[in-house]
């Protein structure tokens, strides 16, 4: 979806900014229902990893100690700062709402039912 592209790219640029992590998100994944984002954060690669999940609106923080392939790899969790999270969830609010939005124009845009006598 397009606004989910924005958004993520939005967020990318905000926890770049505003983490008070050293250095920059090394990757930020999409993972809707994720079942483990621990698991998701490790076959990132080494860094900080953040995992979005719209569709239970939660984001994870990780810090992935050991490369991508190589026994014992550890996606260690890091707190995500409240701001962050708070915009994270103001986000999926917005999203939801455009999608919602978008739902009822399509529908208005069709035509009523023909009335059967």
């Amino acid at each position: 979806m397009q606004l989910r592209t924005v958004w993520l790219f939005g967020t990318l640029t905000t926890l770049g900014l505003a983490m008070p992590l050293p250095g920059q998100a090394d990757g930020l994944i999409e993972c809707n229902n994720c079942a483990s984002p621990e698991q998701v954060a490790l076959a990132s690669g080494p860094g900080l990893t953040v995992v979005v999940d719209f569709e239970q609106a939660t984001v994870h923080g990780f810090e992935v100690t050991q490369a991508t392939g190589e026994a014992g790899g550890q996606a260690v969790p890091v707190q995500i700062p409240p701001s962050i999270e708070a915009a994270f969830l103001r986000n999926v609010a917005a999203v939801m709402d455009a999608e919602q939005a978008e739902r009822d124009a399509e529908r208005l845009r069709q035509p009523p039912p023909e009335k059967k006598e």
